[in-house]
């Protein structure tokens, strides 16, 4: 699950501080959060940003709870 994924992240940024890791799939606001504190570098969105309302505004607010 997700939490299984998380922990995947956490122990390659552990062992490969400088690889880039990129999430595909399942992010939304949520767990976007989740997904940034994991170490996650990039994440790959598209109905948390153009499943309903502005997606310039869904973008913004991603990025915020991303902390980014």
């Amino acid at each position: 699950g997700q939490l299984d994924t998380f922990k995947a992240v956490i122990k390659l940024k552990e062992k490969y501080p400088n690889i880039t890791i990129q999430m595909d799939g399942g992010i939304h606001n949520d767990n976007v959060e989740d997904v940034s504190n994991a170490g996650v570098d990039s994440a790959v969105v598209g109905s948390a940003i153009y499943g309903t309302g502005n997606a310039s505004d869904n973008l913004l607010e991603l990025k915020a709870l991303a902390g980014r």
